[in-house]
């Protein structure tokens, strides 16, 4: 979890082989791609400092598409 700077939201510390993000970034082109170092300040729509514990909740359903927003 990171905040400060305005910045709200999670730090990506590792890309799991052959998880989801993997595959994201193996059809994908930089900058498009997740690194390591990457801020993930909003998952699905849900993005502040009162709702870091909801962006975990999307993050944690199954069998459900995410989508979240990186700086």
């Amino acid at each position: 979890m990171v905040s400060g700077n305005q910045l709200c939201g999670f730090v990506v510390e590792r890309v799991t082989e052959g998880g989801r993000v993997d595959l994201w970034n193996k059809s994908s082109q930089p900058p498009c791609r997740v690194q390591t170092g990457d801020y993930i300040v909003q998952v699905n729509g849900v993005g502040n400092w009162q709702s870091l514990s909801k962006m975990a909740e999307e993050f944690a359903k199954e069998n459900r598409q995410v989508c979240f927003t990186i700086q």
